[in-house]
């Protein structure tokens, strides 16, 4: 999300601070660009969105290249101009979020060398424990991991884990679908707790750190305070509903097909498992590093704060020369081992909803709604903008939803309650379908991959729909009461 140049030089303290939003300040224009520039933007992201949410057997294109040729069509339209190209690859909020992301995916791959993670499952899963004190252990796993590595990284590490300690035990093959679903649903619900939790919830922590959103800045005090008590309590709920899932399932004896695991991904661990730290020292210090890390996202002043992008970078370059010095191993191997499709999708998806924004077609969409220069504190504007977040993030996906929301945000105004809705609506959307979120999609073919399991559209919506919607409303309810207290 680009900010415009009057943007970046506001001083916001000519303004009234104690005033929710101040109608004085600079109008964001919510008509439309010229007409060249509405249809043709409009057109390119239309054209794009299919290959982004389906894959399509004619042309394999793929999500992460999709959105890039969607940011070269931008260009190419001349909806941007080449040097806007470069004004919002170049944002700082853009690059804090690609570095906030790149910096725990780095974090995250020594966990898994390490096998730190693969420890603590081993401990607490048990052999002969009950399906619902195994389930609530595997969400439970899924949660923490997810709300420190995000929970796309939770869900590329912990599914194959998870599958083949479960195969290893020889349980009912009727426990895997709720098994699956367990997995990328509470990653979904505990990624919110933190700013680098989720993709979209990074976007909104590095957006809202520009000095003139920082009345509505979603840090991670503010994100633990305020998400916290409702995904705690949302991961009840859905452990409750996953084992009302698993009843009714085993109640209709379904999923008794049998089960055998994948040769090349048992041969993919063993080979990942020689790359292993010799040094006892190092052992732990991946651990050691991320609690300081945590630590110094709460220390700030009112000149000083540590960036939310430098400082998961700075954490990540200290362990891998911790690495080269104690275990001699070049780093190198662990970086390639990185998901670079989402840092490039990021890039891409930065520029194409650029595009977007620049025909102001969502602005226009936004005030014809209702929510524009209104606060989101009345029954009716909260129904009304959580619905557009919870349905929208399923129709255009979660990131490129925030993206175009935050574009919404009114300079030097309080708009907290605006944020921390969209934070909360926008990550828990993903548990309503299996699009609706990467991570879904990576448990899904993880799953198919480890155990020949498929993890299908139906089958995660008919869970999905009503837990998602009971699961999101009680934590509006919550974060409108906490944001009272």
């Amino acid at each position: 999300m680009a900010s415009s140049p009057e943007l970046s030089t506001l001083n916001c303290s000519a303004f009234d601070s104690n005033t929710t939003l101040n109608f004085t300040l600079p109008p964001l224009d919510y008509s439309l660009a010229d007409t060249y520039k509405v249809v043709a933007g409009s057109l390119v992201f239309l054209f794009i969105l299919p290959f982004v949410l389906f894959e399509f057997s004619f042309f394999p294109i793929g999500a992460s290249s999709a959105i890039l040729l969607g940011a070269v069509l931008m260009v190419a339209t001349t909806v941007l101009n080449q040097r806007d190209f470069y004004d919002i690859i170049g944002e700082d909020g853009n690059l804090r979020t690609i570095f906030l992301l790149l910096g725990m995916m780095i974090i995250s791959q020594y966990f898994e060398r390490e096998h730190i993670i693969h420890k603590m499952m081993n401990k607490m899963l048990k052999n002969d424990i009950s399906f619902p004190g195994y389930l609530w252990r595997v969400n439970m796993l899924s949660f923490i991991v997810a709300a420190l590595f995000t929970n796309d990284a939770a869900c590329i590490i912990l599914t194959p884990l998870v599958l083949r300690h479960w195969c290893s035990q020889d349980r009912p093959t009727v426990e895997l679908e709720t098994l699956t679903l367990a997995i990328s649903t509470s990653a979904n619900i505990g990624s919110v707790i933190t700013i680098f939790g989720n993709p979209q919830m990074a976007l909104i922590a590095s957006t809202t750190e520009e000095p003139v959103f920082l009345k509505s800045q979603l840090d991670l005090q503010r994100s633990i305070t305020y998400l916290g008590i409702p995904a705690v309590i949302g991961y009840f709920l859905n452990l409750a509903f996953l084992v009302a899932h698993f009843q009714l399932n085993a109640s209709y004896r379904l999923c008794n097909k049998p089960v055998a695991l994948a040769v090349e991904v048992d041969a993919a661990s063993s080979s990942e498992a020689d790359v292993k730290g010799k040094s006892r020292v190092f052992l732990w210090l991946p651990l050691l590093v991320l609690i300081v890390m945590l630590v110094l996202f709460f220390v700030k002043t009112d000149d000083f704060r540590f960036d939310i992008g430098i400082l998961p970078m700075a954490a990540s370059a200290l362990i891998m020369t911790a690495d080269a010095v104690l275990n001699k191993t070049n780093p190198s191997r662990l970086i390639m081992k990185v998901d670079w499709n989402v840092i490039l999708m990021f890039f891409g998806i930065f520029v194409w909803l650029g595009g977007v924004n620049a025909t102001r077609v969502p602005r226009y969409v936004w005030e014809a709604i209702g929510l524009a220069g209104h606060p989101i504190n009345d029954a009716k504007t909260i129904a009304t903008f959580s619905a557009f977040v919870i349905f929208g993030s399923n129709i255009f996906s979660n990131v490129p939803l925030t993206i175009i929301v935050l574009e919404q945000l009114q300079p030097c105004a309080d708009q907290l309650e605006l944020v921390l809705y969209l934070a909360w609506c926008s990550t828990i959307a993903g548990n309503l379908t299996l699009f609706g979120s990467v991570a879904n999609i990576i448990v899904a073919q993880k799953s198919k991959q480890t155990l020949n399991i498929p993890l299908t559209f139906w089958t995660f919506f008919k869970y999905g729909f009503l837990t998602t919607l009971i699961i999101t409303v009680q934590g509006i309810f919550i974060i409108y009461g906490l944001l009272r207290l």
